[in-house]
């Protein structure tokens, strides 16, 4: 009986003596199971301490015998020693019986104390086997309670993804609540039962050519589609977006409903009207991800990079007041209709490069904590970025702006990189705050483009620019000086105002209309191989600075230096 508890105890103890990072092989996976409970930190020192004890020993009868051979053998020779060292030298003999009876009943009491000390001995002894058998009955109880939960955990599991491979849409929804009940009950769970609801989410879903993906919904979707079967599994994947949300709500936190910590990977799926408003993720992976309808995610909390690489929006999109904790992804992302992220705060980023914009968006007071690159972005509609802060590097290389492009008020605390962009309305730049570089080279400004208050800090340049309609620069400064090279202003510029630590200066550019360079001193402004298109343009002249009255061989007019008293040629 005793041997077969010992064997059947000590499978479970190997069990639970294995540490989850020894998972990794599939070999491991086998031997755990699935929706298997690893071992606590406390189980498995336990299991460790129980593994690195020595083999108990069996007190033989020998060593009792040789004990008490040992107490009676003490016991005489006290005796006798007493007996012996008290002997009387003189004739009394009252003295001498006295002396030797006291000799007795010490030497026997010290042989009743060295058989007290031995009993103290098996008594200890018997009270440490008692404790070390009731530790070992613990031990084994908590073994047969891990394993019967194991299994019935096991049980359960299986059969709710039974239940998600059934044919008929109540057992599917029905296998999505038992996996909710499941990971509600086994924190240890959650993770691995909400990538089994991401797993069936990223399961292909038909939907027809006609359907309307921009104002898509559930029942909008369920009318308009002939098959019953899709018609049903559109309910099913709404119960299974809605499952997550309600444990990754925010307002759930300080409750048991709430799951912390959870990965959600939705790679490849359609998404019918994603709404993770709220919520708190430890991470969203949704690259080549289709969402339809309005896509919800204001007030996110990521705590690790999002991915929405190639991802298509087909509806609105709500990121407002979302903070991206490790930086968000959005390359090569298809916004079709609007896109907001009102206040979102990018604590490590975005990279949104050869994203496209379908309708306006919105970014106003956004943070970006490290750089926001935006190269080669399509910018169909309105590009809202007033009052944003970009506290690394703004890249807007090879951008493209259809409609109005607002930068008011924003603030670029490192370089600024607007090179190839291409703006085809409206440019404003007003009262923005650039204090690191700033680089428009190869840009196009096809609209209005204003830098009316803008503050440069450091360097700014401006080469192979055209500015097609009036450009303003009114209030500017221009930081330790702006250099515009082979710049076209093609409607004239206006530059009222302006001011700058440095020395402005404007290498073979050329003035087509009116221009105005009220309060600008010869020391701050200096033109080489500049020109105006008629000497009647320069309306307002730099101090030290004058049109020639002589018109060059292509009928253009020089911008001169003037050095009084001598005339000029």
């Amino acid at each position: 009986m005793g041997s077969t508890g010992a064997v059947r105890s000590r499978t479970p103890q190997l069990r639970l003596c294995r540490s989850p990072q020894s998972t990794d092989n599939f070999q491991d996976r086998l031997h755990w199971g699935a929706g298997a409970t690893y071992p606590t930190y406390w189980q498995r020192r336990g299991c460790r301490e129980m593994l690195q004890r020595k083999p108990l020993k069996v007190l033989s009868w020998a060593v009792v015998t040789i004990a008490a051979v040992a107490v009676l053998v003490v016991t005489g020779v006290t005796t006798w020693a007493l007996v012996a060292t008290n002997s009387p030298s003189t004739a009394d003999e009252a003295r001498i019986s006295s002396v030797r009876i006291n000799a007795i009943r010490t030497g026997l009491s010290v042989g009743v104390g060295a058989g007290g000390v031995i009993a103290l001995g098996l008594a200890t002894r018997k009270q440490w086997l008692g404790e070390r058998s009731q530790a070992h009955q613990e031990e084994v109880a908590m073994n047969t309670i891990m394993d019967a939960t194991e299994r019935r955990i096991t049980d359960l599991y299986g059969k709710a993804v039974d239940q998600l491979g059934s044919d008929k849409p109540a057992v599917r929804i029905g296998g999505i609540l038992a996996l909710e009940r499941l990971a509600q009950a086994n924190e240890g769970h959650r993770q691995t039962v909400a990538d089994v609801l991401c797993a069936y989410l990223r399961m292909p879903l038909a939907i027809p050519q006609d359907v309307d993906c921009r104002t898509a919904n559930p029942f909008a979707l369920q009318n308009s589609m002939v098959d019953e079967s899709i018609k049903q599994e559109v309910q099913v994947r709404i119960t299974a977006q809605s499952t997550l949300k309600k444990h990754l709500y925010r307002d759930t936190k300080e409750g048991d409903d709430f799951w912390r910590g959870i990965r959600i990977d939705l790679t490849g799926a359609t998404l019918i009207t994603l709404d993770f408003s709220g919520c708190d993720l430890g991470g969203l992976r949704c690259a080549n991800a289709r969402f339809l309808g309005t896509t919800r995610l204001s007030g996110c909390s990521f705590d690790e990079t999002s991915n929405f690489r190639n991802a298509t929006f087909c509806g609105h999109v709500d990121l407002d007041h979302a903070v991206f904790k490790s930086g968000a992804r959005f390359v090569s992302a298809d916004f079709q209709a609007t896109a907001s992220f009102l206040q979102a705060i990018f604590t490590r980023g975005i990279r949104c490069d050869e994203a496209k914009f379908g309708k306006d968006v919105l970014f106003r007071g956004a943070e970006f904590g490290k750089i926001a690159a935006f190269d080669k972005a399509t910018f169909a509609g309105g590009a809202v970025f007033s009052e944003c802060e970009f506290y690394e590097d703004g890249q807007f290389t090879g951008a493209e702006f259809y409609q109005r492009a607002m930068f008011r008020r924003a603030s670029f605390r490192g370089p600024a990189i607007f090179s190839a962009a291409t703006f085809l309305r409206t440019a404003q730049f007003g009262d923005t705050l650039f204090e690191g570089r700033v680089r428009f080279h190869g840009t196009s400004f096809h609209g209005s483009a204003g830098f009316a208050g803008t503050r440069f800090k450091r360097e700014l340049s401006f080469r192979e620019v055209a500015f097609d309609t009036h450009a303003k620069f009114e209030d500017t400064h221009l930081g330790r000086g702006a250099h515009f090279r082979k710049v076209k202003f093609k409607e004239g510029a206006t530059f009222d105002g302006s001011s700058n630590s440095g020395e402005s200066a404007f290498f073979n550019c050329a003035f087509g209309g009116s221009t105005y360079f009220h309060n600008f001193t010869r020391r701050g402004v200096r033109f080489h191989e500049s020109f105006v298109e008629s000497e009647h343009n320069l309306i307002a002249h730099p101090v030290g600075w004058l049109v020639s009255p002589v018109p060059t061989r292509r009928g253009q007019f020089a911008i001169v230096a003037w050095r009084p008293p001598f005339a000029l040629p």
